[in-house]
């Protein structure tokens, strides 16, 4: 017994109280596949689409800082057949397209 504002007062009534489980429950039942699909969702948008990210944007930096320069080896369209007349040179790239040369 234990005395406590001049009562005597057993030990099991000065234990507090057990509190009921306050755990939360899920109204229908998780599929494990979902539960899995969220820990790689969280795991990829917290260590890989940064680093994909900055990947991208250092690709695109660095096209952007190369001087731009015209394609010298790919001739144009007039100097593809330089013999051969305006209305010649549509013939032989329309035969070009369809297989024929």
């Amino acid at each position: 017994m234990v005395q406590l504002e001049g009562e005597l007062v057993s030990p099991e009534e000065t234990m507090p109280v057990q509190a009921p489980s306050r755990a939360i429950q899920p109204a229908w039942p998780v599929p494990k596949a979902v539960i899995w699909a969220g820990a790689v969702l969280a795991l990829a948008g917290r260590e890989i689409l940064p680093r994909v990210a900055d990947l991208l944007v250092d690709a695109v930096a660095r096209r952007a800082s190369q001087p731009s320069t015209p394609m010298s080896g790919v001739p144009s369209g007039s100097d593809r057949f330089p013999n051969l007349s305006a209305g010649s040179q549509r013939q032989h790239r329309q035969r070009q397209r369809r297989g024929r040369t």
